[in-house]
């Protein structure tokens, strides 16, 4: 099975399918709906619940995978907004002031 969107709504809802070979240059697997025989799709392996497959540990894994991609989004937004950030007009830190915020953060006695 795999989820698929409902038409019109915001909704997703199981399809059965059948896995008919994997793409091993997108690591996705080619399916056919059961549905419609003549359409393939490339579904990647998080979209799948086989059969044999137990639908809670599916539903972890499912949920962690969405979790660790909202976590990658906002450190790449966050990154982008402090390299987008001008620095022009920043002075520049004062080597004293900086040898001394090393040594408290870090223990070091030296900048390099």
């Amino acid at each position: 099975r795999t989820l698929r969107p409902v038409a019109g709504q915001p909704d997703y809802a199981w399809v059965e399918c059948v896995a008919t070979s994997y793409n091993t240059s997108t690591g996705t697997f080619v399916v056919t709906l059961d549905s419609d025989n003549e359409s393939e799709l490339l579904i990647p392996r998080i979209g799948i619940l086989f059969l044999s497959e137990n639908p809670q540990k599916f539903a972890a894994r499912l949920a962690q995978a969405h979790a660790a991609r909202c976590e990658a989004e906002q450190f790449l937004r966050y990154n982008l907004i402090v390299d987008c950030m001008p620095t022009d007009t920043v002075d520049a830190f004062d080597p004293a002031r900086l040898a001394e915020l090393l040594q408290q953060s870090t223990g070091e006695t030296e900048y390099t």
